[in-house]
């Protein structure tokens, strides 16, 4: 949640005299954008300053204002070339040196020039300013954020200093150096010390929503989840209309075991309607309503990398039927590794939206004739509901990243399958219209090699060892409770878990489990672990235990390569219900308990068997390749019809 650089759009110094136009018309046209920047219309302040420009090009007030409209129009490469244009003209202007850099940190991009990092001219253009102005608390300020891009920490803990000393109140950096010292506590797990630092921040700026969002991670991520949520929710009480941090709220009360699925639907249904409201639908531009025309398709995702949207992604944009669809990418992930290169490879046209903005983001795909548009991230990290609320695409649909409605009606359809959204059980609870692949909403493929299938831990040991793989927010008191329960109906049983990110977790995991009354040798915590070790812990586990009500889906799909059975509790949500949709195409329903108090007998009743275990263990890796599960060419042309379905729908709609 930790919040961009605030935009400090500096008003520069009136023109001056320009050869051929006079300076009044162009200082007129100046101030008339300026005021209209201020009543929050951006777009005909923008338009006040290009006709300035058409009079005097070389108006370096001119450009600044320019830049500044484009960056409140999250236009930020077209800012980006106006700051360097006015510095080109007048290269000792200490505000175009300081927007330029706002701009650019704000951006985070890659240069096309030689493929440079933009952080690197960032840094340059805040000591430039700097130079012009030693004593600019701001400046000080741009130049620790772009310090910590770069990881010199101890400079960017001076920069901000500098900054506090020149202006006390400065809240900006207030919050990036207790945030920064902050994490720094965090990456060598020291929560308790971390939450002392932001609470003491706090005292000093106590409306400072960004300090307080830092806390609801640092709570979150020390098992204080009551208090991370009352944190979440007060936020959002007092301004629902800050979208980034009402997007994170309805994430996390996907976690909640007692929240109902008509509540769940009615805080997202809220949240669409007051986004709708604010932020209005684009005119679309004129097209051919042909319904069986090859279809441009956008993929929009921050999760194009190392991530577990990746290994369903990538069969799908491998099997795409080019003859009916040309694939774009748009990412807003803020770097690239080798999962990157092969989703970028994989793309007909790939587009970097990291440095754009919403309204950018939009004006991006109707250049580029998108026909339907794809969100994979829902309200996950970096969602961007906001370029969906535009409806910048005639047909919009929600997939994959996200198991529940988005709450925005102007996304179209949500698709899912039978299994995880049965028919007629829940079209009340989505704004979309729910569309059903004939078998599952999952194509996996694991983007890594995978270890053959070990024997049976049970065997060698007499003992048996279950194991949590989910992530460590997916657990709470009712699981401890219920997995407790299967721990005392098998003595000697243990508990093994897996990504429990620090100590703090660890006591809560432990002192859950003592309230249940299981004792700490019986439960071990594991930190996360590298991806070889992940998948061969299987060697140590016997069976996996689904968490609930937020089930697993690509957990689920790895325990199952590793020949582990998943025991999961069917649950009447959409997300609690994802591991019963894979178990169930792999004609194992008979994992699937009716409810937490029926999850002891069924395991009973399938450990009764060891020898059976046995052999399931080694053919679960065979019988998830040849499922429909893998069956990435097949799932495709399934993707492919219900697009195809949609786009008909929308041809067939004269309104």
């Amino acid at each position: 949640m930790k919040s961009w650089l605030s935009r400090f759009t500096a008003k520069a110094d009136q023109p001056k005299p320009a050869e051929d136009k006079t300076r009044a018309e162009v200082a007129a046209l100046i101030t008339q954008g300026q005021q209209l920047e201020d009543e929050g219309s951006a777009a005909q302040a923008l338009a006040c300053y290009r006709q300035a420009l058409a009079l005097a090009p070389r108006s370096v007030s001119a450009l600044i204002n320019q830049g500044n409209a484009c960056m409140l129009l999250d236009d930020l490469p077209a800012a980006i070339a106006s700051y360097r244009e006015a510095i080109s003209i007048e290269p000792d202007n200490a505000w175009a040196w300081l927007n330029l850099g706002n701009t650019l940190l704000a951006s985070k991009a890659t240069l096309a020039s030689g493929k440079q990092p933009v952080i690197a001219e960032t840094e340059a253009a805040y000591r430039q300013a700097l130079r012009l102005k030693p004593d600019w608390a701001e400046a000080w300020f741009g130049l620790g954020c772009a310090l910590e891009e770069t990881k010199a920490i101890e400079e960017a803990c001076a920069a901000y200093r500098r900054a506090l000393a020149l202006e006390p109140a400065h809240p900006n950096a207030a919050f990036n150096l207790h945030d920064l010292l902050a994490q720094q506590l965090v990456a060598k797990k020291e929560m308790a010390a971390a939450r002392a630092l932001l609470l003491q921040c706090l005292e000093q700026h106590p409306e400072n929503r960004r300090v307080r969002g830092a806390l609801v991670n640092v709570e979150r991520d020390s098992g204080q989840g009551e208090a991370s949520l009352a944190r979440l929710r007060q936020l959002v009480q007092e301004d629902p209309a800050d979208f980034p941090v009402h997007t994170v709220l309805l994430f996390a009360l996907n976690f909640l075991i007692d929240i109902t699925p008509q509540e769940l639907f009615e805080a997202h249904r809220r949240f669409g309607d007051l986004m709708q409201q604010r932020i209005a639908a684009l005119p679309l531009p004129p097209r051919a309503r042909d319904p069986q025309r090859r279809l441009r398709i956008g993929y929009v995702s921050p999760d194009f990398h190392n991530h577990p949207v990746a290994v369903f992604i990538i069969p799908v944009l491998r099997a795409h039927d080019r003859s009916q669809v040309e694939v774009y990418c748009y990412s807003s992930y803020k770097g690239s590794d080798d999962i990157t290169v092969t989703i970028r490879s994989l793309s007909d046209h790939w587009r970097e939206a990291v440095s754009l903005g919403d309204a950018a983001l939009a004006q991006q795909v109707q250049a580029d004739g998108i026909d339907l548009l794809i969100d994979l991230t829902g309200h996950t990290t970096d969602s961007r509901m906001g370029l969906f609320a535009m409806k910048p695409a005639p047909v919009q649909m929600t997939w994959l990243g996200y198991l529940g409605t988005t709450g925005l009606s102007r996304i179209d359809y949500r698709i899912s399958d039978a299994h995880a959204d049965p028919v007629g059980a829940s079209e009340h609870l989505h704004t979309e219209t729910l569309l059903r692949l004939p078998h599952s909403q999952w194509c996996y493929e694991p983007q890594v090699p995978m270890p053959a299938a070990t024997p049976l831990p049970y065997l060698s040991r007499g003992s048996w060892t279950f194991g949590s793989y989910n992530n460590f927010t997916k657990l709470n008191p009712q699981a401890f409770a219920t997995w407790a329960a299967v721990l005392k109906r098998f003595p000697g049983s243990r508990l093994k878990l897996f990504a429990i990110l620090n100590e703090d977790v660890g006591q809560w995991v432990r002192a859950g489990f003592a309230r249940e009354g299981i004792t700490s040798d019986r439960i071990q915590c594991i930190g996360r672990v590298p991806i070889g070790e992940y998948f061969g812990s299987a060697s140590e586990v016997d069976i996996a235990l689904d968490s609930f009500p937020y089930s697993g889906g690509t957990t689920t799909c790895d325990t199952l390569m590793m020949g582990l059975p998943v025991a999961t509790i069917a649950g009447a949500r959409t997300i609690s219900r994802s591991s019963l949709s894979l178990l169930s195409n792999l004609g194992l329903s008979d994992w699937i308990a009716e409810s937490a108090q029926a999850l002891p007998d069924l395991l009973q009743r399938q450990l009764a068997d060891p020898a059976r275990l046995a052999s399931l263990r080694g053919e679960l890796p065979g019988r998830l390749r040849h499922s429909p599960l893998m069956d990435a060419p097949q799932f495709t042309r399934d993707l492919e019809q219900l697009y195809r379905q949609g786009w008909q729908r929308w041809c067939a709609d004269k309104s």
